[in-house]
């Protein structure tokens, strides 16, 4: 008898609790932003909630088109990665100026991935592919380093130097 009284207080509770009253949402979103319900409660919160996810929906549009048109770049104007002749990429195209009418200068130009020295007469210039990384150039004439070296990214950006696209440049106007 213990057991038949407990399953049918269960019973009556759950389906005390399933007939709950549950508030209805507004007709239309306008009513909502008024204040004013048709029937049932929609709090501002609710509204708010919805409206940052319509502009989560329209930020996610915006990066996937963002996505695609930098896609459709890449596709109009591709990148120039040095290849060797077994098919392995050597990096990305560059070019090292020396500007000098007079002085020949010592470029060496390191980074983690890899380290490379050119020495440049007057008016020379040498491509080279490096691979993806943050490198640091010094410039040298008789062993003696000119001014601070400095920093430049090799990435899949491209800059227009020389009437040439390259993804890096390095030179001297002394």
């Amino acid at each position: 008898m213990k057991q038949f009284g407990f399953s049918h207080i269960a019973v009556i509770c759950i389906f005390l609790n399933s007939c709950a009253y549950l508030p209805a949402r507004y007709d239309n979103i306008q009513s909502a932003r008024n204040g004013t319900p048709d029937h049932g409660t929609f709090s501002r919160q609710d509204y708010s909630r919805w409206e940052n996810n319509q502009l989560s929906i329209e930020e996610r549009g915006l990066n996937l088109q963002t996505k695609r048109m930098a896609v459709e770049k890449l596709n109009s104007n591709p990148p120039e990665i040095g290849r060797s002749a077994d098919g392995t990429t050597q990096g990305y195209l560059g070019i090292v100026k020396n500007f000098s009418e007079y002085q020949t200068y010592n470029f060496i130009i390191g980074g983690k991935s890899e380290s490379v020295a050119f020495l440049l007469g007057p008016g020379q210039q040498k491509e080279y592919y490096l691979l993806p990384d943050a490198y640091q150039c010094s410039v040298y004439y008789d062993n003696q380093q000119i001014g601070e070296p400095w920093t430049f990214q090799v990435t899949l950006q491209k800059h227009y130097f020389m009437d040439r696209w390259v993804h890096w440049y390095v030179l001297m106007r002394r």
